[in-house]
């Protein structure tokens, strides 16, 4: 999010009434009311990293006061005090011996916290930017200060005796109260309050030490390493700001008693200097407009085109222009649009576009290698239990109600996506047994054309960086051109005793399959595109919607079917 500020910054022409600390103070205000649930303090991980970014936040580039350094924690340091600080975590080995027992569910993600007791309610502040390594941390013979990890065998899996060093930067006026507590605990997810609650507790501690704790807790002004030179926190130099060759506007943001907090209109003021605008200003002129992008609109008046970027989607169907003749300006008004639809605002009608630069990339879906993923072992139904809340909670509080509150044959185009989800969680829960089965073939059916799809599921795999789980499979495509090759293939399918199950989708749902199958494909692909690529030589990907179209390339056929399963 830092990083995306940054960037914000360097293409933002401010002027001096609504300048960087003006956006900054409102950006800090809405982190403070962003939760009201004290497990992470936004505000304070804004502040760090703003310090680790260089980006002007004056508030926070102040030195510590000496009240801190005259604190606890900080009363036997020599050196000058620093802005920000590294806290050292020692986490003994036995500490964790409740994840080891446990290993065939995802293995939860971990945070440190800072505990504030001073504040009447005991304040917590997560972090999630945290290095880890095992060995043990010790004091660098003949220095300042400076420590050092002396790595050991991995901890986790075997009984070494490794502890888990842990660190993360901090501001020292965080640590400075008397009493604070550093802890280790499990990131609050539904998974992990149902597997961990009982044995854990509400906070999902695994292990705490008060900040003075010297054998557990260290306050460092560098980051140890393996080696004698310590990490220093480093400010990184934003990036230079563009030189601003557009027009300068105004935009106004309008809201009203009806509409509450939310905003509903926006007004866009632009200046005309040339002679010639002028003049079809007097005339009465208004021009015309097209909206080019979802926040994107361009107006084309007196042979200029004057393009509009605004903070919000807008709905070119309720765009007004007006002129004033006296002040020489245009005045765009813009209703933002309360439903982000695919076939309104300028988005693209793929809910998983995929790139094609020199070699085909999904956008928003993340690669991932099959074969290096660890298999999950799917006899052992009694401890897959935890798939079904790891499935179904998936689901946004949006999709939800809709899954709730509407049929699959009543859901429109623009919530397609809660359709597909249920029809993943069917693939998954039944390969696996837990709601019926368990089932190796599906086939993706259209209730009006018959299959359109099959999925051969080879495995169901842990997807470890992203805490979740894939299914690892084979598809097989029919067409009209192959449709009766393959009748053969299904008779002796249907005949083996293992038929398949059929997943019946609706019309949108077998579009939005078309388009996701080939991002799953390219996903993990580990094969070239040849020169003869049908997504090439038609330039488009998907290759087709329709259901007896294939909308896969050929490159992949027969790739990745000789593992051992």
């Amino acid at each position: 999010m830092v990083a995306f500020l940054a960037h914000i910054k360097s293409r933002s022409c401010l002027t001096p009434e609504a300048g960087w600390d003006v956006l900054s103070n409102l950006v800090a205000q809405a982190l403070t009311h962003h939760s009201q649930k004290p497990q992470l303090d936004l505000t304070h991980e804004f502040g760090v990293h703003h310090l680790l970014r260089g980006s002007p936040f004056k508030k926070l580039e102040a030195e510590p006061s000496e009240a801190v350094a005259r604190s606890e924690v900080f009363n036997d340091w020599t050196s000058p005090l620093p802005k920000l600080v590294c806290v050292i975590l020692i986490v003994p080995w036995d500490r964790l011996e409740l994840l080891r027992k446990d290993r065939s569910s995802p293995f939860p993600r971990l945070v440190c916290n800072i505990i504030d007791p001073n504040e009447g309610q005991p304040k917590t502040t997560a972090f999630e930017s945290v290095q880890g390594a095992w060995g043990k941390c010790t004091a660098l013979e003949g220095s300042d200060g400076t420590y050092i990890i002396k790595e050991g065998s991995p901890g986790f899996r075997d009984d070494t005796g490794s502890d888990l060093i842990l660190s993360f930067w901090v501001n020292s006026e965080h640590v400075a109260p008397t009493g604070i507590t550093v802890s280790l605990s499990l990131l609050h997810t539904p998974l992990a309050r149902y597997q961990y609650l009982q044995e854990l507790g509400e906070s999902l501690t695994l292990f705490s030490a008060g900040i003075t704790d010297k054998d557990d807790v260290l306050v460092l002004k560098n980051r140890p390493t393996s080696s004698p030179e310590p990490q220093q926190a480093q400010r990184l130099a934003p990036p230079a700001p563009v030189v601003d060759n557009a027009k300068r506007c105004y935009i106004t943001v309008r809201a009203n008693k009806e509409s509450g907090s939310q905003i509903r209109e926006m007004m866009v003021r632009l200046q005309v200097k040339s002679e010639s605008a002028k003049a079809a200003l007097a005339r009465g002129v208004k021009g015309s407009m097209g909206q080019v992008g979802p926040c994107t609109l361009d107006v084309d008046f007196a042979r200029s085109i004057y393009r509009i970027q605004f903070p919000y989607p807008i709905l070119s169907s309720r765009v007004a222009i007006e002129v004033l003749t006296e002040t020489h300006e245009i005045e765009v008004f813009a209703h933002i649009s309360t439903q982000l639809s695919l076939q309104a605002g300028g988005y693209p009608d793929n809910l998983f576009p995929i790139l094609h630069h020199t070699t085909p990339s999904p956008w928003n879906i993340h690669h991932i290698h099959p074969q290096r993923l660890p298999l999950i072992n799917i006899q052992e139904r009694d401890k897959l239990k935890w798939l079904i809340l790891h499935t179904t909670v998936q689901m946004s509080d949006r999709e939800t109600i809709i899954q709730r509150t509407t049929h699959s044959m009543k859901r429109s185009a623009n919530e397609v996506l809660v359709t597909v989800k249920k029809s993943l969680v069917t693939i998954i829960q039944d390969y696996v047994g837990l709601r019926q089965g368990p089932v190796r073939s599906f086939a993706l059916t259209d209730t009006s054309h018959g299959y359109y799809c099959f999925i051969f599921v080879l495995g169901l795999r842990l997807d470890l960086a992203n805490g979740t789980v894939i299914i690892d499979a084979a598809l097989v495509l029919p067409n009209l051109k192959d449709a009766r090759a393959m009748s053969p293939a299904l008779t002796i399918l249907n005949n083996s005793g293992q038929a398949f199950m059929e997943v019946r989708t609706r019309y949108h749902e077998g579009i939005a399959w078309k388009h996701l199958l080939p991002a799953f494909v390219e996903r993990c692909r580990t094969w070239p595109h040849r020169a003869s690529c049908e997504y090439k030589t038609t330039g488009g990907i998907p290759l087709g919607v329709e259901p007896e179209v294939n909308p896969i390339c050929s490159c992949g056929q027969g790739v990745g079917l000789d593992g051992p399963e």
